[in-house]
């Protein structure tokens, strides 16, 4: 399978890269950041099925672009892990690299004639529901709090909207306590798990 990674260069973008790739698929890593060293030395044993492709996932020209490129699956992973102070500080660009970039690139997607679109939203989105229920599902209402976790679980509804107007494969995804190979904070990633 041809599949395409947005965020791939990120923390959990880029395990997914990996692991794709370890199983024999061609990989197309779109970030605004390029691969950290090691994992730029460690993935190149790959190179034949792995393209690097720099870029924004708010520059709509780049997405539909690179859509256009022809993809069997895109993960959606780009986002902005926000900590409080960036969130009172920046949150249009939270909301446009977490939200509002979804919108063109499931439409260039669908254009394109891709037939699955994995959409990775966060435990977050369950916000205060995750410390007063005991069993976390896809029934347990949401209650999220910061914009992280608001931007999740509205992606979550859009993707699914769309999903059931276009008759389209998308699904999300949320993901939890994630940690492991390539964990940094960055200038877009301000809350590492505890394990980092």
């Amino acid at each position: 399978m041809r599949l395409l990674v947005f965020g791939g260069a990120g923390f959990v973008g880029l395990n997914i890269a990996a692991a794709l790739l370890a199983r024999g698929h061609a990989v197309t890593v779109f970030d605004r950041a390029d691969l950290p060293p090691g994992a730029r030395k460690e993935l190149a044993i790959h190179s034949d099925r792995l393209t690097i492709v720099q870029g924004d996932v708010t520059n709509v020209q780049a997405v539909e672009t690179v859509i256009a490129r022809g993809h069997d699956a895109i993960v959606l992973g780009a986002a902005i892990t926000a900590g409080p102070a960036r969130e009172a500080d920046d949150p249009e660009t939270i909301l446009r690299v977490n939200l509002l970039a979804q919108t063109p690139i499931l439409t260039a997607a669908r254009n394109s004639g891709v037939r699955r679109i994995i959409n990775l939203s966060s435990a977050a989105a369950y916000g205060g529901s995750a410390f007063r229920n005991a069993l976390l599902d896809e029934e347990t209402p949401c209650d999220p709090a910061s914009l992280y976790a608001i931007t999740k679980l509205a992606s979550e509804r859009v993707a699914a909207r769309l999903a059931d107007l276009w008759q389209s494969d998308i699904i999300s995804v949320r993901l939890s306590a994630v940690f492991g190979p390539w964990e940094r904070s960055n200038d877009v990633r301000d809350t590492p798990s505890p394990q980092a």
